[in-house]
C-alpha cells in the first residue's frame, strides 16, 4: 500500500491508501459538496466510513459494501 493525493481534473480529490492503483484501506474522498471518510476496499467505499454534505448538512454514517451504503447505519437529512 502507499499513501498519496490525487486530484481530478473536476477537482474531485482523494487523499489516502492505494493499492494495486485502486483506492484501498483508509481514505477521504471530496467530490462536489460531499465528502467520504472512511474505508476503501478495491476502488469502493467498503466496510465503514461516513458521507457527509458541505452545504446541507446531510450526513450517513455506517456500513459500505461496493460503494453503496449497505447494512447498519444512521442517515440524517438536512432539516435535522
Amino acid at each position: 500500500e502507499v499513501a498519496g493525493v490525487y486530484t481530478w481534473p473536476s477537482g474531485n480529490t482523494f487523499e489516502g491508501y492505494w493499492s494495486q492503483g485502486k483506492r484501498h484501506g483508509l481514505g477521504i474522498e471530496t467530490k462536489g459538496r460531499w465528502l467520504y471518510k472512511g474505508e476503501w476496499t478495491h476502488g469502493f467505499k467498503g466496510r465503514y466510513g461516513t458521507r457527509q454534505s458541505s452545504s446541507s448538512g446531510a450526513k450517513y454514517e455506517g456500513t459500505w459494501n461496493n460503494g453503496l451504503q449497505d447494512g447498519y447505519g444512521t442517515e440524517t437529512y438536512a432539516d435535522g
